[in-house]
């Protein structure tokens, strides 16, 4: 616009497809009537059909084209401005200027000249369709919270791929040496059929500073049309040396500024500046950023605002003109890699919506799998391991559904998989594709875990890792919660369990403090020191989680409320918590990895030995007679005959004969016997004693953190008594010979040297539940009865604490003893 005194204010036209749609410059609302001073085209080449818009300084109007057959737009200067030299001339340019840039998004110009009644006009297609401000306004009534398309279909991306033709038309008008000067969206066209077109080049310059291969001809090429200090534009876009009419600060990088005012609008739903006052603000404010999310003139947040139109926006509106693309060809190269890396994430997010419809399914067959698998173990229980094939043969039917449900659920799983990598190829910054690949391999890490796969566990940590978005930060910190109360003070050493020689052994002791104690520590095995106030001391084994791995299971509870009174020298308190059972693929005889609660418990540190039990039999002889002991006493077998004992009788009394250690494990006798010690044990100290159940004795051999043997995991002849051709011996050792046998409770001889009896009845599989206290002892009458433990007639497998073996109830075997455990809640 130039002075008032200069020249008449230059106004915009506009040309939509319904005239109530139509704005003139000062955004006054167009009447379709036919106003006063607007004349009809006379014309022996064009025929007038009607007024289509109506600006400050022209008309355009509907014509037919005579010779060519079509309807154009005839751009005709207003009567007033005929007479104004200055005015015909930038009239005159404007179409000269718009015929010579040939480009698909700039309107075309096919005649220019002047009617018979003197006016100056120029011709060009009709574009039919709306203005980029006006599908802007629909856009943003369409979109609340997130990003909807118009009724018609135009979407954000669209608008940006519109802002980019619009940048790639200024870039060729820019390298032909051309300024708009009054980019906006009012001057820009959205045809209906998907047609972007620049419009209204009433404003446009040459610049002095640019010499194209093929410059624009025009009259007086552009000099002197404006005036220095004069303000030409539409102040809501206008560059900052431009709201000063600073006319030589002006390049390229203006009209960048303008695209830049017109990408914020798109983002926010109204322009940078707004009001009567925008001029001023222009010229001393910089525009308010872009946030991450529209704000326009709503009480509540827009649509997001993706950070990468924030920053093309940011930059081209830079008020440091230096700081803007240099032009605007750059500034669509720059929209031109967003909207690539949009339309990869598009399709990387199609991807990841195809993973997701997988996910429920593969959960299903897995699910559907377990319950067939669940369903043939209940049917194989009731059975006897030699009952018929036809008897067997629908379990057997249920376990081939299972996996090939299994299978089937695995394949859809690795499509998933490869879905989500498929989209992070596409886009690699697709952080749905990231977050659930990380809850994928944060999975499986704990599953390597519970399978103390240490090798997997590095690996897949390194998965984790890559793909955490920030979900898994404290999980890959490896840190946990170790809250410990007790209801009398006691001050706290804490040891960790380092590997060495293969074994999992104490490290370096430090105190802690005295109870409560509430600490975040490292993730792993630990063992604390316990002594309280009468100098008590106890032990008890921890193992902490990481924190925020709970898949399956709750954590580990590191709470203790109640400490045991103090234990003679051969008991070894099993504090009370959660402890984990089975899940050894290499146990014979185990069961699923289960996790259970188990009370305070007080368990023998060795097996009952020879002399231990020789003072048993003695007092039952003294008390009930000598039928009574003999009927107790080691045998070789189930007969009650002096030849048959396994200890010397002379008639009046037992004693150990010399090939026997008092100090070995007693063995030779049946599940009866044990539990008759058990009963005389009792009754001789005011304590309830009795076997172990399964479930106790594989916490007192394992501890809590799920090891596989009661050393670690991993094995070696020297730690405990197996099977071994070198050795000929063919009775059990002192458990004293084997320290390195020994539990992380300090429970000797759970891996080797001799079996033990549990109290339980044998079953399949292990009777204990998920999340629930372990099973009371059994009082049944089964005749089979479950042992546990390695032996020096078995092979290593069963020095693994979560295998199980079964017995006859008055089995006596040399390999064959007990321990008993009471209960201290």
């Amino acid at each position: 616009m130039s002075s008032p005194s200069q020249t008449p204010s230059v106004a915009q036209i506009v040309q939509p497809t319904q005239p109530t749609e139509l704005v003139s410059n000062d955004d006054a609302p167009f009447d379709d009537t036919e106003p006063k001073g607007s004349r009809s085209v006379s014309s022996s080449r064009y025929e007038d059909r009607r007024l289509i818009g109506l600006g400050g300084m022209g008309e355009v109007r509907r014509v037919y084209d005579k010779r060519l057959r079509r309807n154009v737009a005839m751009k005709i200067l207003r009567e007033p401005f005929q007479s104004n030299r200055i005015a015909v001339q930038r009239f005159l340019e404007e179409a000269q200027v718009a015929a010579q840039l040939a480009h698909p998004n700039i309107v075309p110009v096919h005649d220019l000249g002047f009617l018979s009644d003197g006016r100056a006009f120029f011709t060009m297609d009709e574009v039919r369709g709306r203005t980029l401000g006006r599908v802007i306004k629909e856009l943003h009534r369409a979109s609340a919270s997130v990003w909807h398309p118009t009724p018609d279909g135009w979407t954000v991306r669209k608008l940006i791929e519109a802002i980019r033709q619009v940048c790639e038309a200024m870039g060729y008008a820019h390298n032909r040496g051309v300024l708009h000067r009054d980019l906006k969206p009012d001057n820009i066209m959205m045809g209906k059929f998907g047609e972007v077109l620049v419009m209204d080049w009433g404003l446009a310059k040459i610049m002095d500073s640019v010499t194209p291969e093929e410059p624009i001809l025009v009259k007086a090429a552009g000099r002197g049309v404006t005036q220095a200090g004069a303000v030409a534009g539409t102040p809501a876009y206008m560059a900052p040396e431009q709201a000063r009419g600073e006319h030589s600060a002006m390049d390229c990088r203006s009209d960048v500024y303008a695209l830049g005012a017109i990408l914020y609008e798109i983002l926010d739903g109204q322009p940078p500046y707004v009001g009567k006052e925008a001029l001023a603000h222009v010229l001393s404010h910089p525009p308010t950023p872009l946030t991450a999310q529209a704000t326009g003139r709503r009480s509540e947040p827009g649509p997001p605002i993706p950070s990468g139109l924030r920053r093309i926006t940011a930059r081209a509106m830079s008020r440091n003109s230096a700081d803007r693309y240099t032009d605007a060809s750059e500034m669509a190269r720059a929209l031109d890699s967003w909207l690539d890396g949009s339309k990869k994430r598009a399709n990387a997010m199609q991807l990841v919506r195809n993973a997701d419809e997988l996910a429920p399914e593969v959960d299903r067959l897995e699910r559907a799998a377990r319950a067939l698998r669940e369903r043939a173990r209940l049917m194989l229980k009731g059975l006897t391991s030699d009952a018929p094939i036809s008897a067997k043969r629908q379990a057997w039917a249920l376990e081939e559904r299972a996996s090939a449900l299994q299978t089937d659920a695995e394949l859809k799983n690795v499509d998933m998989l490869e879905k989500l990598r498929a989209a992070l190829n596409e886009a690699p910054d697709t952080k749905e594709a990231h977050t659930r690949l990380a809850s994928h391999y944060a999975k499986r890490h704990q599953g390597a875990v519970n399978r103390r796969d240490h090798r997997a566990q590095v690996a897949l940590e390194a998965l984790l890792d890559t793909h955490d978005v920030g979900e898994w930060t404290d999980y890959l910190r490896g840190l946990g919660h170790l809250n410990l109360n007790t209801d009398r003070s006691a001050s706290v050493t804490m040891r960790p369990l380092v590997l060495q020689d293969r074994r999992l052994v104490h490290g370096p002791a430090r105190a802690i403090g005295r109870t409560p104690i509430d600490l975040e520590i490292r993730h792993g095995s630990y063992l604390l020191d316990l002594e309280d106030s009468d100098g008590n001391r106890y032990q008890i084994p921890l193992y902490i989680e990481r924190r925020g791995a709970d898949f399956e299971h709750p954590p580990i509870d590191s709470t203790i409320t109640v400490l045991p009174p103090k234990l003679t020298e051969n008991e070894v308190w099993i504090a009370p918590g959660w402890t984990t059972i089975g899940g050894d693929g290499l146990a014979p005889g185990a069961g699923p990895r289960t996790r259970v609660w188990l009370g305070s418990r007080a368990i023998q540190r060795y097996p009952v030995t020879n002399q231990q039990f020789l003072t048993f039999l003695q007092s039952v002889r003294e008390r009930e007679g000598t039928e009574t002991a003999m009927r107790w006493a080691p045998r070789l077998h189930d007969q009650a005959s002096i030849e048959s004992l396994t200890y010397d009788w002379d008639g009046l009394d037992f004693s150990i004969p010399a090939t026997l250690s008092p100090d070995a494990p007693v063995t030779h006798i049946s599940w009866d016997c044990a539990n008759a010690y058990a009963r005389w044990l009792s009754e001789a100290t005011g304590q309830h004693w009795r076997l172990p159940t399964e479930v106790e004795w594989e916490k007192a051999a394992r501890g809590i953190d799920g090891r596989f043997y009661p050393w670690g995991d991993l094995f070696d002849h020297a730690f405990c008594r197996v099977r071994n051709p070198e050795r000929t011996h063919l009775m059990p050792d002192p458990a004293t010979h084997w320290p390195e046998d020994v539990s992380v409770y300090g429970v000797f001889g759970m891996g080797g040297n001799a079996r033990e009896w549990c109290h339980d009845g044998f079953e399949q599989q292990l009777n204990a539940v998920d999340g629930e206290k372990a099973p009371a002892p059994d009082d049944t009458s089964a005749d089979l009865r479950s042992i546990r433990g390695g032996s020096f007639t078995l092979d290593e497998r069963y020095s693994r604490c979560a295998s199980r073996d079964w017995a006859v109830r008055l089995q006596r075997s040399p390999d064959l003893t007990f321990r008993l455990i009471r209960e201290l809640e």
